[in-house]
């Protein structure tokens, strides 16, 4: 494409918009209008500044090297930029999240280690831009050790939306999370106030472990960075838009808040947006570190797999009550970032031998998944299987006939000190012995006392788990029983 010629006439009209007040008030078209005439009864001495400047400005042009475009007409030195920076950027958000792993591991205080998430729900997008109306905003603080710590929870009113879009927010919140729109929205409308709550929560909870900080980092999905950024800079921006208006000198109540808001600005902290899903996994290798489990190491797919799982997503009782009432906790913010808090724990707390408590680490209304089983005893192993792998647990009997079943159940043990034969699981009612589907598997590495046994369940909803409200018996030095339904298990 030619480059486009310059003209002696446009180089006036520019700079009569440029320097003329008059001039400063019209559109390039009245512009053009209004200096036809005077154009027109100027001598060629007056004309030859601005037509000397425009050959100049095509010289300048054509020689002005051009940049190659791709297909869809950008400058692909402009998008290898883009691409460049955004693969810094990921490259220091992950640095950073193992560096914080990595603190919290050398301190071996990794389960008391504080994360923040959030997460956002929004009305509409804008069309070909990064523009989100954020509807609805919750936070809460997490930690291995003592699950959700806290929680931040609120709507958000925006008073209006993009011009145009009304449609398609009504079309996304009819199939998402039923929030009424503006100007019926809930919650707090004023952004001064909502960014100063925001600020206050974030960083009072942050500062307990770091008095030094410099940015509040928060952590949410992969698929949502964009959208929160762009929430955070809308709430942002409604903060400077509401502290440049000017107030009646009338309203001193709305001055001394004014003034109280400035003040405050001042003490704001950025907030950065990491991905929950990177901490998930750097979270997952450093509890398997310390506890000195020797399983194959997960990496960024399955820990995604088992994040996006999400086997909370229908839990009750853990939504705000709008979404509660609405039967829409699913898409709840308030449910998201607690689940995330849930599914943390479920993977994890298990490796660093975390008791899970209701309300914490599980929902309070869900059934415990895992019992904790205290005893001494003598037994100890002659062969392990990978936890993973393994189809048959080799089991120095004279018993070899049957093979032991698929395991469902994955128990971590402690370690045993000497090389007895290992301990049989017999079943009392013969009958369901092809339905045996609790194993514990020892460690092959192990060679201490055995101490503890964490019994986890694998499959969900299965009735024939172990449940809480079954009873557990304490081991004695020889036997244990653990009744389960019916028939009772004993380790002999």
């Amino acid at each position: 494409m030619a480059p486009k010629k310059h003209s002696g006439f446009m180089m006036y009209v520019a700079e009569f918009r440029r320097k003329k007040g008059e001039g400063q008030r019209m559109s390039i078209p009245q512009a053009v209008a209004h200096c036809g005439s005077i154009w027109k009864n100027m001598t060629d001495q007056q004309r030859g500044p601005y037509i000397s400047g425009a050959k100049n400005a095509g010289v300048v042009a054509r020689a002005r090297p051009r940049a190659a475009l791709n297909c869809h007409g950008e400058a692909i030195d402009a998008r290898e930029k883009e691409e460049r920076d955004a693969a810094i950027e990921i490259g220091t958000m992950k640095r950073d999240i193992e560096r914080m792993v990595r603190e919290g591991k050398k301190r071996l205080d990794l389960e008391n280690t504080k994360f923040m998430f959030v997460s956002f729900n929004y009305f509409v997008k804008a069309v070909n831009t990064d523009i989100y109306i954020p509807a609805e905003f919750s936070a809460c603080e997490f930690s291995l050790k003592t699950g959700v710590n806290s929680l931040y929870s609120t709507m958000i009113d925006p008073s209006q939306l993009i011009f145009g879009q009304t449609c398609d927010a009504m079309l996304y919140a009819a199939a998402t999370h039923q929030l009424p729109l503006p100007p019926a929205a809930l919650g707090e409308s004023k952004m001064t106030k909502l960014y100063h709550s925001i600020q206050d929560y974030l960083r009072s909870r942050l500062e307990r472990t770091d008095k030094n900080l410099k940015s509040l980092v928060v952590f949410t999905k992969t698929d949502d960075i964009d959208m929160v950024k762009s929430c955070f800079r809308f709430i942002k921006s409604g903060y400077h838009d509401e502290q440049s208006k000017r107030y009646d000198d009338d309203n001193d109540e709305e001055n001394d808040q004014f003034k109280f808001f400035e003040a405050a600005a001042s003490k704001f902290l950025p907030i950065v947006v990491y991905d929950i899903q990177y901490l998930f996994l750097a979270l997952k290798l450093a509890a398997m570190d310390i506890g000195g489990l020797t399983l194959p190491k997960p990496n960024l797919y399955i820990t995604d797999a088992f994040f996006s799982r999400d086997f909370y997503e229908f839990q009750d009782g853990i939504a705000c009550w709008f979404h509660e009432d609405m039967d829409r906790s699913k898409y709840c913010t308030q449910s998201k970032v607690k689940r995330w808090a849930y599914t943390f724990c479920d993977y994890m707390c298990a490796d660093l031998a975390i008791k899970m408590q209701p309300g914490k680490h599980m929902p309070p209304s869900y059934k415990a998944t895992a019992a904790l089983i205290k005893f001494e005893s003598d037994a100890s192993v002659d062969s392990f299987f990978s936890l993973r792998t393994a189809s048959a647990l080799t089991l120095d009997t004279e018993d070899r006939d049957q093979p032991s079943p698929t395991p469902s159940i994955i128990s971590t043990v402690g370690s045993l000190t000497s090389m007895n034969t290992v301990p049989l699981l017999e079943e009392s009612d013969t009958a369901s012995s092809k339905k045996l589907r609790h194993l514990t598997y020892w460690n092959r590495n192990a060679r201490r006392t055995l101490k503890k046994c964490h019994v986890m369940r694998t499959e969900r909803n299965d009735p024939k788990f172990l449940e809480t409200n079954q009873s557990v018996d304490e081991f004695t030095d020889d036997e244990f029983n653990v009744s389960i339904s019916d028939r009772t298990w004993t380790l002999t």
